[in-house]
């Protein structure tokens, strides 16, 4: 898989989770990242990624596998992959919004934005994944435990299966939004989750 993130700061709530916040309820992987952090202020931090090296950014299980190209971080293996691979920001979040753009290739792959994300001694952590991939586009889930938490296919419909795709992320209190391409995909109020943490890309072990 292969994955890149490029940054920049959007100091407004974005138009398509605005609408729906009062609702309830080989391979390349590319992600191009705008983020702003702390929702209460919209203030941006400026190293959360400078498009060109991965300073702030650390992947302790494959190292090998995480570049830096045309101002994109890049997620890539040509062979299978034993286990799954992240690379975390070292920057800790609460309250924010994330837009993404994402495209994976070929789409049957899956990886995933993983967000409020706690490290385990595993390697592994607990905290949000938005999911990305044919069957996945737009869903929630929670890694590290209680799995499924918004599986509605409403976001699958808008996902470009071969193009860039928008992924919007926002969390405030105990309430996630997630959006592709403009259209709702999640939305729910979850007492039990995480509220702070940190954000990681991650690709799925297998083949590359």
């Amino acid at each position: 898989p292969r994955g890149a993130w490029r940054v920049s700061v959007h100091m407004h709530l974005p138009w398509s989770l605005a609408r729906d916040a009062g609702n309830d309820g080989g391979e390349m992987i590319r992600f191009a990242l705008f983020m702003t952090i702390a929702a209460s202020t919209w203030a941006a931090d400026p190293i959360f990624f400078n498009g060109k090296d991965l300073s702030g950014w650390h992947a302790p299980r494959g190292p090998s596998y995480w570049s830096v190209e045309d101002g994109a971080i890049v997620g890539r293996s040509g062979i299978k992959v034993p286990k799954n691979q992240f690379i975390w920001s070292r920057v800790p979040v609460a309250d924010f919004y994330l837009s993404v753009d994402v495209k994976i290739t070929p789409d049957r792959r899956n990886a995933g934005i993983q967000f409020r994300s706690l490290p385990r001694k595993n390697g592994e952590a607990n905290g949000y994944q938005a999911d990305v991939g044919t069957g996945k586009w737009g869903r929630l889930f929670h890694e590290g435990g209680r799995g499924k938490l918004d599986w509605r296919a409403r976001g699958e419909a808008a996902a470009k299966p071969k193009g860039w795709n928008r992924y919007e992320i926002l969390a405030v209190g105990d309430r996630v939004w997630l959006a592709v391409n403009g259209k709702l995909g999640a939305s729910i109020r979850d007492p039990k989750g995480e509220r702070t943490g940190f954000i990681r890309f991650q690709f799925h072990a297998g083949l590359a």
